[in-house]
C-alpha cells in the first residue's frame, strides 16, 4: 500500500496459483458452471485444460478530508494453462464510501466483469457472479448502520454467457443480506 499524496491511496497485489490433483466430482460439477471438462458421468471426469497463472489486482481512494472518498480498482486473471479466449478474467470497479454524520456510511460501488471459461474451475468461483464463462455488470450497496453494529447489503447481478453452452443461461440475481458486527455466543 502506497500514499504518494494526502488524500491518495493505491494498493497492488499479485498471487500466483495452481490447482492439481482435483476430484472428479470437482471436474463434473464444474462442466455445468463453464469449463470445459471430459467425460459424461462423475467418475470418469476430469478437466481438459490445467489450472495455473496469476491474479494481479489494484485499488486506488482519493481520501477526501470530508465525509466523501472515491475507489476505483479492479483485477486481472489469467490461466497459463487453457489457450486464448478460454484463459482470462476481468473486473473493473468505481465505488465511493459516504459518511452521514457519526450514524450511517454508506458505500455504492459498480463493476463490469468478464471471465472466461477455464480460468479457474467454475465450481469454487461466485455461484452469483455465473461461474465461468460470463460477462455482466454487479451493482451494490452496503449500509453500515455504525451505531447499532449491523449491515445492510444490496447486490444486483447480471451474468451473460460468453460463449453458448447447453447447460448454462444468462442469469440475473438481486440479494439483500444482513451483516452484524457484534454477535455474542
Amino acid at each position: 500500500k502506497i500514499t504518494p499524496a494526502k488524500v491518495v491511496e493505491a494498493e497492488f497485489y499479485a498471487t500466483h496459483f495452481r490447482f492439481n490433483y482435483l476430484p472428479a466430482v470437482v471436474a463434473f460439477e464444474s462442466s455445468a458452471l463453464g469449463n470445459t471438462v471430459n467425460g459424461e458421468v462423475a467418475p470418469n471426469s476430469d478437466f481438459k485444460y490445467g489450472f495455473e497463472g496469476f491474479l494481479l489486482g489494484t485499488e486506488g481512494c482519493l481520501c477526501l478530508s470530508g465525509p466523501l472518498k472515491l475507489r476505483a480498482g479492479g483485477q486481472w486473471l489469467q490461466n497459463n494453462e487453457a489457450p486464448s479466449r478460454a484463459n482470462r478474467g476481468q473486473l473493473l470497479f468505481l465505488g465511493a464510501d459516504l459518511r452521514l454524520g457519526t450514524e450511517i456510511n454508506i458505500k455504492p460501488r459498480y463493476s463490469v466483469y468478464f471471465n472466461e471459461s477455464d480460468t479457474s474451475p467454475a465450481f469454487y468461483n461466485s455461484w452469483s457472479m455465473g461461474n465461468n464463462n460470463r460477462k455482466g455488470m454487479i451493482a451494490q450497496v452496503e449500509i453500515e448502520f455504525l451505531r447499532y453494529g449491523f449491515s445492510l447489503n444490496m447486490e444486483y447481478v447480471q451474468a451473460a454467457m460468453i460463449n453458448p453452452d447447453p447447460f448454462q443461461f444468462d442469469k440475473e440475481v438481486f440479494s439483500i443480506g444482513v451483516e452484524t458486527n457484534h454477535v455474542p455466543f
